[in-house]
């Protein structure tokens, strides 16, 4: 006894790819090496060919600005519900957040008031875990604002992810200041 494929059976299948010309995929033998996309095509056999190779030989750039931006906010979403200010740079070709309080500023100033690392320390441990693991940043680096004491002047102090990772004690502080590099 012979199936018949009716038109029912037949199940069509589309793929959107969101790829343009000038637009950077991962390339090579580890998938590491940039590559900008030149021409978008298919081969013989049918399949999507990127610069003449086939497409799985690429892995697509997941990351963007726009990414990063959406991910931090909700990442970071009750450090900004308890008051404190979340600002994101994405210019440059910077990954980077500064977590301060905003009591009465709208930015940063050393003027800003100090507050207990403990806050928000759970949150952006998870965060830069987040961050490192899924999304394949690291960290270039990590620094803090604290005023000294005796009201003297405030000093950067700059600190290892380990340092953060490992329940590192900061005490009061004015500020974070997180830069991640792609």
């Amino acid at each position: 006894m012979k199936y018949i494929k009716t038109f029912e059976d037949i199940t069509f299948e589309k793929i959107i790819l969101d790829i343009e010309k000038g637009d950077i995929l991962y390339g090579g033998r580890f998938k590491n090496k940039k590559i900008l996309v030149k021409k978008i095509g298919k081969n013989a056999k049918g399949d999507i060919t990127v610069n003449g190779k086939p497409l799985l030989k690429y892995r697509l750039v997941k990351e963007s600005f726009e990414s990063f931006e959406e991910e931090t906010n909700d990442l970071l979403r009750s450090i900004m519900d308890m008051g404190m200010a979340v600002k994101i740079d994405t210019s440059l070709d910077i990954y980077s957040i500064r977590i301060y309080d905003q009591i009465g500023n709208e930015s940063f100033t050393f003027d800003s008031p100090p507050f207990e690392w403990d806050e928000i320390r759970a949150d952006v441990q998870a965060y830069i875990s987040q961050m490192t693991e899924e999304f394949d940043f690291k960290v270039k680096w990590i620094y803090t604002i604290v005023q000294s004491r005796q009201n003297g002047p405030n000093i950067r102090q700059q600190h290892k992810e380990e340092e953060i990772l490992n329940d590192k004690e900061l005490g009061m502080i004015k500020c974070i200041y997180i830069e991640f590099k792609k």
